[in-house]
């Protein structure tokens, strides 16, 4: 019996291994090879990614991953490890899950001399400069919206609070929509994902009609009657929900609210051809097809296919609109298309993937308003609106 379960176990072992390697030879190593970089940078990147690409491909991947976080669920385990350490997956008391956010240490001089310079760079394009709020999923004033795992320190608040303080005493305006979103009890919980960090399509129309307010631009187009559902019903596992598996947390419904009207809009993506069509061209939404396992991962990420550098999203019907942009993170993503419905044109730079300096592009392309909209867990090295940051 001992000799048996051996060779099941080293057979197993094989399988795993040569058709995780296969894998890997044949759909992720042809990537590397239609790269712009000499055949050194690229050998170094295929052995620098070696592990990570092996972990992503591994045969059955998502099925390890669902017995993983089966066994934590079985074990009571409050928080579910990553093969990477930053990524560890926190249950929260309604039963959701998320990322933590670690305390920064305070921005350094050349990123306020950035901060300051993207102040100057509005006002000489006679813009307004805002400073955004977004909200974290985490929450020390809604009880349901804390860690069930003791001694869980999330620093969003105030990582918040200290960006907030910085951003103003520049000179932004803030616009701070975690106070407006705790004026009515419970908004807070209902928009955001359960298998996910990132907030609803819903709450990036909310958002919309807060920054909306603030601008002098109509709200009314951006209330909830004026638009339709689509719904992809239980299709919707987040982020954490990918890590921590199918067996510890549910997938979920995702919702998008459609406008009701056939408004052409353009959208212009960095590296992609241009787009003309109704919102829902625009906001590149999934596909609503059947997959095998009936689920989809992080439908969230579909939205706009992603995060890109630049983002330009055109209104036709109102061309002499204001022309807005969201220096932005991933939040941004499903606010910028409702936004864009009462504006003339909404541009999103990510300082992620932005080449150069946001700042002279500001200075260069004088829009109505810039909007810094990023989250909590956005490191410090991202406000480097003036081009000298590192590429973190």
């Amino acid at each position: 019996m001992k000799k048996v379960c051996a060779i099941v176990f080293l057979a197993l072992i094989a399988v795993l291994g040569i058709g995780t390697s296969v894998r890997v030879v044949v759909k992720v190593l042809p990537e590397y090879f239609l790269k712009d970089e000499s055949k050194l940078s690229i050998a170094t990147m295929i052995v620098f990614d070696t592990d990570r690409n092996l972990q992503r491909e591994m045969l059955f991947h998502h099925s390890w991953i669902d017995l993983f976080g089966g066994v934590m669920r079985l074990t009571g385990a409050d928080m579910v490890a990553d093969a990477e350490p930053e990524y560890k997956v926190f249950k929260m008391r309604n039963e959701g899950v998320t990322f933590i956010v670690n305390a920064y240490p305070p921005l350094d001089e050349n990123q306020l001399a950035s901060i300051r310079d993207l102040k100057a760079a509005a006002d000489t394009a006679g813009a307004e400069s805002w400073f955004v709020c977004i909200p974290q999923k985490s929450c020390t004033r809604e009880d349901s919206l804390g860690y069930l795992l003791r001694g869980v320190i999330d620093y969003a608040e105030q990582v918040d609070a200290y960006r907030k303080k910085i951003f103003d005493g520049y000179g932004f305006s803030v616009l701070d929509l975690v106070q407006i979103m705790h004026k009515t009890p419970g908004l807070h919980e209902a928009l955001y994902f359960r298998t996910d960090h990132h907030w609803t399509p819903d709450a990036g129309r909310w958002a919309a009609g807060q920054i909306a307010r603030v601008l002098s631009l109509p709200t009314e187009p951006l209330d909830a009657s004026h638009f339709s559902d689509q719904v992809y019903s239980e299709r919707m596992f987040g982020s954490q929900g990918e890590r921590c598996g199918r067996f510890y947390c549910k997938t979920e419904k995702m919702t998008i609210p459609v406008p009701q009207t056939d408004a052409q809009i353009t959208l212009d993506i960095d590296g992609e051809p241009s787009k003309t069509g109704r919102f829902e061209d625009v906001m590149r939404l999934p596909e609503n097809e059947n997959r095998s396992n009936g689920i989809d991962f992080n439908l969230y990420a579909k939205i706009l296919n992603g995060n890109h550098s630049y983002v330009s999203i055109r209104n036709h019907q109102n061309p002499d609109g204001k022309r807005v942009l969201l220096i932005k993170y991933s939040f941004s993503n499903v606010v910028a298309p409702y936004l864009a419905l009462v504006c003339g044109q909404v541009e999103m730079i990510d300082t992620r993937y932005f080449e150069g300096s946001v700042a002279e592009w500001v200075r260069q392309n004088k829009p109505d308003a810039v909007m810094v909209t990023m989250t909590a867990r956005m490191t410090n090295d991202l406000f480097s609106f003036s081009g000298q940051g590192s590429d973190s």
